[in-house]
C-alpha cells in the first residue's frame, strides 16, 4: 500500500511537470513583441562636476594634469547646501580648519597652517581681513601645498582662490530668500542680459539682516557687484567687475576656555558689552575694481593680464579675555575692550 501511494505521488508530479512545461512553450510563442521605450531625463541642479582649474598652473588646465592638490567646490554645491559663508562652503574641503578670526574675518588653516594672507581672487592676492561674501562668487579652489613659486609669499598650507560670477551666453533671472528659525533673513541677486554677442552684463547683490543662536549677536550687510564683457574680436576679450561689500556685526569671540576647555555655560552665552550693538561690532567696508584682458594668439598659446584696485576699512570695537582663567572656588572672566581702525588700499597687476 505504501509503495502504490509513493507510485501514484511520483506519477501525478511527472504529469504536472509534463504540462506546465508545454503551457511555457506555448505561451512564449504566442507573446507578442513590446517596443523599446526610451527614457531620458536631466537634473535640476547644476553639475558638480570641476575637471579644470587656473589656480595650480595659472593656466587653464585639466586637474589631472596638475601635481598638486586641488579641491573645487562649484556653484552647484555652494546653492543645494544653502552656504552662505567661506566656513560653510569650505567644509566640503578635508584638511581646512576654522577658527573665531577675532570676530572679524574669515580665519582659515590649510594642513595645520595659518592661511590668513592666503586668500585671492581670480588669481590676484586679497589681502583685506574681512568676511567674504557669496553672491558673486562662481566657485572656490583651494590649492594645498606651498605656492610661492607662482603666488610669492604665503603659508606652506596652500591658498584659497575664489572665481567670481561672470557674464554669460545664456542670460540670467535668479532671485533668492533665506530665511532661518534663529532670525536669519537674506535675499540676493542675480541677473545677466546680452546687449549682442560682444556686450555682456551682469549684476549681483545681496541683503541681509540676521540674527543667530547667541545672545546679542546682529549682522547688517549688503553687497553688488556688476560686471561686464566686451569681445573685441574672436579671439580678445575684455572684463570690467566692481565689487562693493559693507558688512556691520556684532563681535563675538564665542565661549572663553577654563582649564582647557571652553566654560561649561549654555552655548548661547555672551561674554562682552549688554549693549553690544552700539559697543560690540565690526563694521568692515571693501571695495573694488578689476579690469582683465585675454587674448588667444594661437591653440596653445594666450595672455591674460589683470589690474585690480581695492579699498578697505575697518572699524572695531570688541571684548577679548583679558587673561587666563584662574582656577577658584568661583572663577572670574576678566575681559578687556579693543579698539582698531584700518584702512588699507593697494594696486595689482597679474600676467600670465
Amino acid at each position: 500500500m505504501t509503495r502504490n501511494k509513493k507510485t501514484y505521488r511520483a506519477l501525478l508530479i511527472a504529469t504536472l511537470f509534463v504540462s506546465v512545461k508545454s503551457g511555457f512553450a506555448q505561451d512564449g510563442a504566442a507573446q507578442p513583441v513590446l517596443p523599446t521605450i526610451a527614457v531620458s531625463a536631466s537634473a535640476e541642479h547644476g553639475s558638480y562636476d570641476a575637471s579644470r582649474s587656473r589656480a595650480g598652473t595659472k593656466t587653464d588646465m585639466s586637474l589631472m594634469d596638475v601635481p598638486q592638490t586641488i579641491n573645487i567646490v562649484p556653484r552647484a554645491v555652494i546653492d543645494d547646501q544653502n552656504a552662505a559663508s567661506m566656513q560653510d562652503t569650505l567644509r566640503n574641503v578635508p584638511g581646512v580648519g576654522f577658527s573665531v578670526g577675532d570676530g572679524q574675518r574669515d580665519q582659515i588653516t590649510i594642513r595645520g597652517f595659518n592661511s590668513i594672507t592666503d586668500q585671492y581672487v581670480d588669481g590676484i592676492r586679497d589681502d583685506a581681513m574681512y568676511y567674504r561674501d557669496l553672491s558673486n562668487v562662481q566657485r572656490i579652489e583651494v590649492l594645498k601645498g606651498p605656492a610661492a613659486v607662482l603666488y610669492g609669499r604665503g603659508s606652506a598650507g596652500g591658498i584659497v582662490n575664489r572665481v567670481l560670477k561672470r557674464p554669460q551666453a545664456e542670460p540670467v533671472r535668479d532671485v533668492g530668500v533665506m530665511l532661518g528659525t534663529r532670525g536669519e533673513r537674506r535675499g540676493e541677486i542675480d541677473m545677466g542680459w546680452n546687449v549682442n554677442d560682444a556686450a555682456r552684463f551682469r549684476i549681483t547683490g545681496a541683503a541681509e539682516n540676521s540674527h543667530s543662536f547667541r545672545d546679542q549677536f546682529a549682522l547688517n550687510r549688503q553687497a553688488v557687484a556688476p560686471s561686464a564683457q566686451f569681445k573685441l574680436s574672436p579671439d580678445t576679450v575684455v572684463n570690467v567687475e566692481l565689487d562693493y561689500l559693507h558688512d556691520r556685526r556684532t563681535s563675538d569671540q564665542g565661549l572663553p576656555a577654563y582649564m582647557g576647555r571652553p566654560v561649561d555655560v549654555p552655548i548661547h552665552t555672551d561674554y562682552g558689552s549688554a549693549d553690544a550693538a552700539n559697543s560690540s561690532y565690526n563694521d568692515a567696508v571693501a571695495k573694488s575694481a578689476t579690469v582683465s584682458l585675454d587674448h588667444r594668439f594661437s591653440h596653445s598659446l594666450a595672455f591674460h593680464g589683470a589690474l585690480r584696485a581695492y579699498d578697505f576699512s575697518l572699524e572695531r570695537k570688541n571684548y577679548v579675555t583679558f587673561q587666563p582663567i584662574k582656577a577658584a572656588v568661583r572663577p572670574t572672566v576678566t575681559l578687556d575692550q579693543s579698539r582698531a581702525n584700518g584702512l588699507n588700499m593697494a594696486w595689482t597687476a597679474y600676467l600670465s
